[in-house]
């Protein structure tokens, strides 16, 4: 059985951090491109329980 050099250790670490970055930007790019939009959606709960209570009275 071969054992596995530094060198090979080394490279697999790299290989690594680079498919991490580069899953990280992917995942940057998509959510620019998916909605367009830089804040959060909204929600409308509150809104629309407050209405709902409002109704009732």
């Amino acid at each position: 059985m071969e054992s596995i050099s530094s060198q090979d250790t080394i490279e697999l670490a790299l290989t690594a951090i680079f498919v991490l970055i580069s899953a990280m930007v992917l995942w940057k790019l998509s959510s620019f491109i998916k909605k367009g939009r830089k804040e959060p959606k909204k929600s409308s709960y509150f809104r629309n329980s407050m209405k709902e209570r409002q109704n009732k009275l």
